[in-house]
């Protein structure tokens, strides 16, 4: 999720500013500065295609970071996220399973609060869609910015074509969303919302007065040594690895929480250039994380290629998995595109 520059509160005040502003001229600052700007509660309610879904979302937050979710469906509870002082538990009551994980400082922000979530969305879909602050609406009787999102042109695979987000003025929290997917349109708008001094006792405390089954994720989920031939085994389509000119050196398997029955792979490949790290996942989205990548073509796949002194990748999605090759030693970016272009499928 492009790097973002100050929003002159003057231009806010202008219409005409409204249609001009672009994703790299919008930074969220919170102009209302309210002391329970991230303490709150809201209540949500989801449409597809204009049809009420029978699902509500509650969430609440305060200024610490501490969070709860709660997901329903016809009135039934799905699940119930709990972060408090660095530790997550989600408790899942179709599964009837509990997962805890712990949280250290140098991972990726697992909470973020609504201002660093909305910065980034727009670091996310920046470089496939034209953003624009369209102007400010009152919800709930609220006054929100809003956010319209259109694909690229040349970005535009017939998926997600336009998000709509209305974000509050004084919080940053989004109070609705419309996304178009395809011909589908998905809408989910705050019913409720309101902002706390203090919550109910235990609110960010999770029992399992039901008995459920409990996981920790680090024990889940966790790394286990893998050779080429186990790997293939074990995964659930063929992958790309490096030919026959490298060595193959190590390789690690676990299994991905985002995605049922897949896994993620490390290997590392070496040659007498030095050490190139393979990483092998479930597709999910190309994205410049370090703003330093630049679009090209490898293997007649879009990817993304940085080439800096200090690091050479290339990361691109091909027959629906994700790969990340970075390369340390004596290598090129012409070098790279052709150890690439020569990839064999792991069978």
């Amino acid at each position: 999720m492009k790097r973002l520059l100050t929003l002159i509160p003057v231009c806010v005040l202008l219409t005409g500013c409204f249609q001009e502003m672009k994703a790299e001229d919008i930074f969220y600052e919170v102009f209302e500065n309210d002391e329970n700007q991230q303490t709150y509660k809201i209540e949500f309610t989801t449409k597809s295609d204009g049809e009420d879904q029978n699902s509500a979302f509650l969430e609440w937050r305060d200024e610490d970071g501490n969070y709860r979710s709660e997901s329903y469906e016809n009135d039934e509870i799905n699940f119930i996220s709990v972060r408090k002082d660095g530790n997550s538990s989600h408790k899942d009551y179709e599964n009837e399973s509990i997962m805890y994980t712990n949280f250290e400082e140098d991972q990726v922000n697992p909470s973020p609060n609504p201002s660093e979530e909305i910065q980034e969305i727009i670091k996310f879909y920046s470089g496939d869609f034209d953003i624009k602050l369209i102007g400010t609406e009152d919800i709930l009787d609220r006054k929100t910015y809003h956010l319209r999102f259109d694909v690229k042109e040349e970005h535009n695979i017939g998926m997600i074509g336009e998000i709509d987000l209305w974000v509050d003025s004084s919080t940053w929290v989004i109070l609705k969303e419309t996304i178009k997917d395809g011909e589908t349109l998905f809408e989910r708008e705050a019913k409720n919302f309101e902002t706390l001094s203090d919550f109910p006792e235990g609110i960010f405390e999770l029992d399992n007065d039901e008995g459920f089954t409990e996981d920790d994720f680090e024990d889940e989920f966790q790394s286990e040594p893998t050779t080429l031939e186990e790997a293939s085994e074990t995964f659930p389509v063929p992958f790309l690895i490096l030919n026959e000119d490298f060595d193959f050196e190590s390789g690690n398997i676990r299994p991905d929480y985002m995605f049922d029955d897949y896994y993620t792979l490390q290997f590392d490949f070496r040659d007498d250039r030095g050490l190139i790290d393979v990483y092998i996942e479930h597709e999910w989205g190309l994205e410049d994380i370090l703003g330093l990548a630049i679009e090209t073509t490898v293997r007649d796949q879009p990817a993304l290629l940085i080439d800096e002194e200090s690091l050479l990748s290339v990361n691109w999605q091909e027959n629906g998995l994700q790969y990340l090759l970075t390369f340390n030693g004596d290598y090129t970016r012409e070098d790279a595109e052709n150890i690439i272009s020569d990839m064999e499928f792991m069978e």
